[in-house]
């Protein structure tokens, strides 16, 4: 005769050994004692009664495991007095926890179970305030590894969790070099006898029992936020109504959420960071950290609950190590995937039905932690079309019958739950709508951001803020400083421009009173891209590295573009189709940056924009910024010694000339410029003869030592573009072996300019020509050279100094503010007046 009821008895905590029991039995049958063993600290009176809601959680969680070895129609609490709203959680807990058991065993637990309720009060919600740190449990695969790095890049203070000692978990929390929790849990062996003796067995919802062991160490040691790594997928059935990863699913994030938040804990955040993402997006991004690929492991053979049944390396013969080789595939070489895994499971004929099961050609979805069928299908039909893996034997029998579009898989899927603060680049367009929203700085820019976000959002309400009037703004506008001053500290959110200083005075004052800024990068970044992003920054060089990445890119056939700075909005960059978007960020983007990018490269380090940024310490902080918010930051290895030694940075070298067919690219600065495109292309496994013969055809940019013509035998160069004594002296430097007159002056921001005007006395000696407030500067410093009022009368006087078969050379080393609106109007000035 089967035992009757399922009685969760009580709970026992000592706080001195942080050993937590819980007790189970059967009405006439078998009882239990299960422990699971804390980090131990002295806590408050507040503390130990939220930790205790938390065990009375643990005590009905953790009884899932006992009562399924006979699941009998009732569950009682003798614990203490169990309300209704708990009892419906956990209701749902059992029955949808445990479908795929159910569904085995051929049992309707929604209809037969019932979790015995009582009439009491359910208790509120004890309020906590807890420190700012994130806790991301381990689970030793691909999805954890993710989540941990996407918040170390955001720079998210972090600890991680384990739950018992399998290797990989261990493995990964060593390479992650983070600190870490760990936490024993050991079930009753009488279970286990139980099982042997033909006890019902089956899955249970593990992922929701280890989220309640987690915030129990919330409370136990102080954070304040729980990251999970449950995928959009997670949600996804296997057969109808049920769903082997309930506990992963989005439904249990938001009812476990719920139940905290009115009846356990306030102050600690559950949420998964890869909700929106598919696995296959996941899998994307897990590729790029090379250095896990020999300590992940999900295969189920790594888990098992005892010690020594557990596998050591990938089974390579179960739907979990199917499923995580063929989403790697697209974006592993495939040798290092093989070696990795120690087989080519797609290249042997025995694996064809466990792959075809994975891609919904059998009956349904394997009941595993694995992708939805359509992911399988599209990447199966996706690898036909790669010479590296259309000719296994897997992949030449399924994807004549499969089809899909693997871009589509990369674009985020869903809600989430993850709050906007817990990644710092998580604000969105979404996230803005009932907010008070202003744009400050109405120029290119500015007006990208306002149809930016009118695209995602048309009835979002906003205000531009400019020190001008802005003629043909259709939103509200408020013009002029001292208005600024006294409408600022009324928006909730400014979308700055790049011009407007971070440091100035406005800005940190309404940041003070609670305004939020961001930029239009930021939220273009929230926004979530698809494709790879590739950063540049840099004193000198920027526009000419970003530009020549995509070059190259596009000359091995990757569909690539170039933006931001260079003069492309991000936000003009399409959506859909591109394998990689090469953004320039100035320094001032840089500055508040809080994105994600794949690649950020720093091509120089040297003074600039000081009166923006205030200080050279300011300046070099804020352009390194950016390589904080990268996945791999690669930098010119003279900048070696600005960067802190701690961060995790490739350097790169010149280019040698020798190698370079391309004499715009031989030129000494372009040479560096050529290095930090080839570092770039070979980290994303481009062959670099490959680039080298793709960079023969680059053509120089705009009013970058642009040769724009000759008249009477002189050459006129526009290098409009510099805006520092370090392109000046490296345009210089490009004609020494001519007769040159060089064009400098402009804006004046207060930098050195020594070095250069060192250069200008040197042989062979240019004749100078000198414009505006740092022109006047430099000739003080040189004491010689001829001031120009206009770009008209600085020509003539070039003209009258420069011999045929010289080069007059416009190269301000200086920003064209005042006088121009742009570089580009200033070189398209120089033009004019040379009459070319």
């Amino acid at each position: 005769m089967p035992p009757g009821d399922f009685i969760c008895e009580r709970y026992r905590y000592d706080p001195e050994t942080g050993a937590l029991a819980l007790h189970y039995s059967f009405d006439d049958g078998p009882r239990f004692e299960e422990r699971i063993v804390f980090p131990v600290r002295a806590l408050s009176r507040r503390d130990s009664e939220a930790l205790d809601r938390v065990f009375r959680l643990l005590l009905l969680a953790c009884g899932v495991s006992y009562y399924k070895a006979f699941a009998p129609g009732r569950v009682r609490c003798t614990a203490f007095p169990l309300d209704h709203a708990t009892a419906a959680f956990f209701t749902d807990f059992y029955v949808k926890g445990l479908g795929e058991f159910a569904w085995r065993n051929g049992i309707d637990l929604a209809s037969l179970l019932r979790i015995v309720a009582e009439d009491v009060e359910p208790p509120a919600a004890v309020p906590l305030e807890l420190p700012r740190l994130t806790c991301v449990p381990v689970g030793g695969g691909k999805d954890s590894i993710v989540t941990i790095e996407c918040l170390k890049q955001a720079g998210e203070p972090l600890v991680l969790f384990s739950l018992g000692n399998a290797a990989p978990i261990d493995a990964t929390i060593a390479q992650a070099v983070l600190p870490a929790i760990h936490v024993t849990r050991k079930l009753d062996p009488a279970l286990f006898a139980l099982n042997e003796a033909g006890a019902l067995n089956g899955h249970v919802p593990i992922t929701g029992i280890l989220s309640m062991i987690v915030l129990a160490c919330a409370i136990i040691l102080g954070f304040d936020a729980i990251a999970m790594s449950n995928e959009h997928s997670a949600s996804a059935p296997n057969v109808d109504g049920v769903n082997h990863q309930y506990s992963k699913s989005f439904e249990f994030e938001q009812a476990f959420s719920r139940l905290l938040e009115r009846h356990v804990v306030t102050g600690v955040r559950y949420f998964s960071l890869l909700r929106p993402l598919s696995e296959v997006a996941i899998a994307r991004r897990f590729a790029r950290h090379a250095a896990y690929f020999p300590v992940f492991r999900s295969c189920n053979t790594a888990f098992r609950q005892s010690a020594e049944r557990r596998g050591t390396n990938w089974c390579c013969d179960c739907p979990k190590c199917r499923f995580v080789f063929l989403a790697l595939a697209p974006f592993v070489d495939r040798q290092r995937l093989v070696a990795t895994f120690g087989r080519d499971m797609l290249d042997e004929a025995a694996q064809i039905d466990g792959f075809a099961e994975l891609c919904g050609l059998r009956s349904h979805k394997p009941f595993e932690c694995v992708g939805e069928i359509e992911e399988s299908a599209t990447v199966m039909a996706h690898l036909a079309g790669m010479p590296a893996w259309r000719d296994d034997v897997v992949v030449r029998a399924l994807s004549p019958r499969l089809h899909g579009d693997l871009a589509a898989l990369f674009a985020p899927r869903g809600p989430h739950l993850f709050p906007s603060d817990t990644w710092r680049c998580s604000m969105r367009v979404d996230e803005l709508r009932g907010r008070r929203v202003a744009i400050w700085g109405f120029a290119r820019e500015g007006r990208a951001a306002l149809r930016f976000l009118r695209e995602r959002d048309p009835g979002l309400a906003v205000t531009v803020l400019d020190d001008a009037d802005a003629p043909g703004v259709d939103v509200p506008l408020i013009s002029g400083r001292a208005r600024i001053a006294a409408a600022i500290d009324g928006f909730d959110v400014v979308v700055k421009s790049p011009g407007i200083s971070l440091y100035d005075p406005l800005v940190v004052q309404a940041q003070g009173i609670g305004v939020r800024f961001t930029s239009l990068l930021n939220l273009w970044f929230a926004d979530a891209p698809t494709c790879r992003t590739i950063c540049v920054t840099g004193t000198k060089g920027k526009s000419t590295t970003t530009a020549l990445i995509a070059h190259l890119l596009r000359g091995v056939r990757w569909t690539a573009m170039a933006g931001g700075n260079i003069g492309v909005p991000v936000t003009e960059l399409p959506r859909d189709g591109l394998d990689a978007a090469v953004i320039e960020v100035s320094s001032y983007q840089a500055a508040d940056f809080s994105g994600l990018c794949d690649i950020a490269v720093l091509t120089s380090l040297h003074q600039e924009h000081l009166d923006w940024h205030g200080s050279v310490e300011a300046y070099r902080r804020d352009k390194l910024n950016l390589l904080r918010h990268a996945r791999l930051a690669i930098a010119h290895a003279d900048a070696r010694a600005g960067i802190d030694a701690h961060d995790d940075v490739v350097y790169f070298d010149p280019c040698s000339a020798s190698a370079v067919a391309n004499r715009y690219l031989a030129r000494p600065h372009n040479l560096s410029n050529l290095g930090a495109a080839l570092a770039v292309t070979t980290s994303l496994g481009v062959d670099p003869a490959e680039a080298l013969l793709a960079a023969e055809t680059f053509q120089p940019l705009p009013h970058r030592q642009q040769e724009i013509g000759e008249v009477d035998g002189v050459q006129y160069v526009d290098d409009s573009i510099s805006t520092t004594p370090e392109a000046t002296i490296a345009a210089l430097d490009v004609y020494r072996d001519r007769a040159v007159t060089v064009i400098i002056g402009g804006h004046d921001r207060g930098i050195d300019y020594l070095g250069l005007v060192a250069r200008l006395k040197c042989e062979p000696r240019p004749g100078v020509v000198l414009l505006d407030a740092s022109g006047r500067r430099i000739r003080d410093l040189l004491g010689a050279g001829i001031l120009a009022d206009t770009m008209g009368d600085a020509v003539t006087q070039a003209r009258e100094m420069t011999p045929r078969g010289g080069v007059i050379l416009l190269s301000p080393a200086a920003p064209s503010y005042g006088r121009y609106r742009s570089f580009i109007e200033r070189g398209e000035d120089f033009a004019r007046c040379a009459g070319l």
